[in-house]
């Protein structure tokens, strides 16, 4: 064995232990912060409703947090409120995503994977994303199934209790800072390959379509006076309530993009009670079997909404554009195609990340989730993103190519 060979085994070690430390404290960070903001929003919300129970909040701002990482939560209920006569305990599970906060904790534990890959010299890429997947996950589990613990919220006016599950969070936990760290150092790692240029394209086109979708959603609520007005008469009328409401809804604008994407591509998007409630589709709504009772038939949605129906091209022409900068010809189309097919897989998981739902053990209870008519959306998704991507991709590399050429200097 040569001298040189222990030197080296320890250099690698070293590189190793960088790794995992970078990804570690950039996992642990990005759960704090998430954390922190969640205070922050809590005890705004405490000092709007006015209520002396600083304590309570305190556990919101935690449950916020854990709700982030699509962690469900357990609700008891000594029986049905606003039933006279007694029934059986309700225990239900929850699953509702907070996703601008999911948002953050998922680019910072990115960002942790793109500094831990720089600490690698060299050697295969595998192991490194490997590292710095495993590192930031394993920080930000403990932090996550920590938080949970404390989290025992009571309704008085309900006879209700909410509990986080310690285990559920550290495994969401884990599993979403392995993903977000990993592809970090992949696409890091990847420099300026085309598999790392197709991934950030997809991203950028993913993160201007749920902007888009937000933005579209505010400003048709402009065009809808009637429906404005009924929504901001109820936060009103609900007291100390409606700003807290309120800013659950902001919280979940990217929660509710990432759901509209399905009818903006052309997919429907049903409410399930049991069977069929109501059917979302581009832009219409069905009661389905259970919700007749409220709606007699197919009603037309507002026709402003068909304007949302652009956004999925639209992104997944921005995100085409991206990944052919600087490529001309028809590799620079191939990227941006390439980048459409990365928009269509993370709007599919976005979707589902995103979906609500509500299950449990009691005799009058109804399971109540979305359902995603998922082929449809898949084959949608991956349409647009093609069309729109390739036909970025295409604009992009046309102005490289038409570029015209600095003049030469010549020798006197």
């Amino acid at each position: 064995m040569s001298a040189g060979a222990p030197a080296a085994r320890r250099r690698s070690l070293g590189e190793v232990g960088r790794v995992v430390g970078v990804a570690a404290a950039g996992g642990a960070s990005a759960f704090l912060w998430v954390a922190v903001a969640c205070q922050l929003l809590s005890i705004t919300a405490y000092l709007l409703t006015g209520t002396r129970d600083l304590v309570t909040w305190v556990r919101v701002g935690l449950l916020a947090s854990v709700l982030s990482l699509r962690s469900a939560v357990e609700m008891r209920l000594p029986g049905i409120p606003g039933f006279r006569e007694p029934s059986s305990p309700i225990e239900v599970s929850l699953v509702f995503v907070p996703m601008l906060l999911t948002v953050a904790f998922v680019w910072l534990c990115g960002r942790a994977g793109r500094r831990a890959a720089d600490q690698r010299a060299g050697g295969s890429r595998l192991p490194t994303v490997a590292l710095a997947g495993a590192g930031a996950a394993i920080a930000a589990a403990l932090l996550a199934g920590l938080v949970a613990v404390p989290v025992r919220l009571s309704l008085p006016v309900f006879g209700a209790r909410i509990d986080a599950d310690p285990v559920n969070a550290a495994v969401w936990g884990f599993a979403l800072a392995a993903i977000a760290a990993g592809l970090g150092a992949a696409i890091r790692l990847s420099g300026h390959a085309a598999a790392g240029r197709a991934i950030r394209g997809g991203f950028v086109a993913y993160g201007w379509a749920l902007l888009l979708l937000a933005v579209g959603v505010v400003a048709i609520a402009a065009f809808e006076p009637a429906a404005t007005r009924a929504y901001v008469r109820w936060l009103r009328d609900a007291g100390p309530v409606g700003p807290a409401v309120f800013g659950v809804h902001v919280l979940a604008l990217p929660t509710q993009s990432a759901l509209l994407a399905a009818p903006a591509s052309g997919a429907c998007l049903d409410l399930v009670a049991g069977s069929p409630a109501l059917e979302l589709c581009p832009w219409s709504l069905d009661p389905g079997s259970v919700g007749a009772a409220f709606l007699p038939a197919r009603t037309a949605l507002s026709p402003w909404l068909w304007a949302l129906s652009t956004v999925p091209p639209i992104a997944a022409f921005i995100g085409g554009r991206r990944a052919a900068l600087a490529l001309t010809g028809r590799r620079a189309v191939a990227l941006g195609a390439a980048s459409g097919l990365a928009f269509a897989v993370t709007v599919v998981a976005g979707a589902w990340f995103a979906i609500p739902s509500m299950d449990g053990r009691a005799p009058a209870l109804v399971p109540l989730t979305l359902r995603i008519d998922w082929p449809w959306l898949v084959a949608a998704a991956a349409a647009w993103g093609l069309v729109g991507g390739a036909v970025g991709g295409w604009l992009e590399g046309r102005g490289y190519a038409e570029e015209p050429e600095p003049p030469r200097r010549t020798s006197v």
